[in-house]
């Protein structure tokens, strides 16, 4: 969905937009109705100016899936001098994808946990469930690994948190359903490890980069 938006920013400059009064044009639809002869032919004079000068190309990277979308309209608005069209994407991509985000830091905080080796979901359980014995308090608390694993886990695996085959039988599906699929700089992924992909029990490991 990301990139399929364009992030604009309209600022009223009043705590309630809603009661404006002041506008320049009164009936915004009526005007609009009105003047859609004039309107059209603005964004298409714009568009025959580019055409007529040899369609330049713009200096942005094309949007994947998009990219006779943005590169035509990148090279039309950069020949018209408007600058800036879609430099605020990676703020958009980063803002809008929070499962993204969640999986980028749950596979960080993971792999510092399993220290790079390769795993079960029942591993995880046990790892998010490991205490050890509080002296001051006198009673057995959750381990800072557990803690960390918990804090991180994305929203939709969370909800099975305290439920243990739920847990892992998602957990799983989960790994699968995201196998290979790159987060942030570094590019952590959660993959098969590539010694067991036979074995009845999947193994699986952190990478990134490469």
């Amino acid at each position: 969905m990301p990139r399929r938006c364009y992030w604009i920013r309209m600022d009223a400059k009043c705590s309630k937009p809603f009661q404006r009064s002041g506008f320049k044009h009164q009936r915004l639809k009526d005007y609009v109705l009105k003047h859609r002869g004039q309107l059209l032919a603005a964004p298409l004079t714009l568009a025959r100016g580019w055409f007529v000068a040899g369609r330049p190309k713009p200096s942005l990277t094309p949007v994947g899936s998009f990219e006779d979308w943005s590169t035509i309209i990148g090279d039309i608005l950069q020949h018209a001098r408007v600058e800036g069209f879609l430099e605020n994407s990676n703020q958009l991509y980063e803002q809008a994808d929070i499962e993204s985000v969640q999986w980028e830091s749950f596979l960080n905080i993971l792999d510092t946990v399993i220290y790079s080796e390769a795993f079960t979901v029942a591993q995880v359980w046990e790892l998010m469930n490991s205490k050890t014995w509080n002296e001051s308090t006198r009673q057995t608390q959750l381990t800072d690994h557990a803690e960390a694993l918990r804090n991180a886990l994305p929203d939709f695996i969370s909800e099975a948190m305290d439920r243990e085959g739920f847990f892992k039988q998602r957990l799983g599906l989960a790994f699968g359903a995201h196998l290979g699929r790159r987060y942030g700089d570094s590019h952590v992924r959660i993959e098969r490890d590539a010694d067991d992909r036979h074995g009845k029990v999947a193994r699986w490991r952190v990478l990134r980069n490469g």
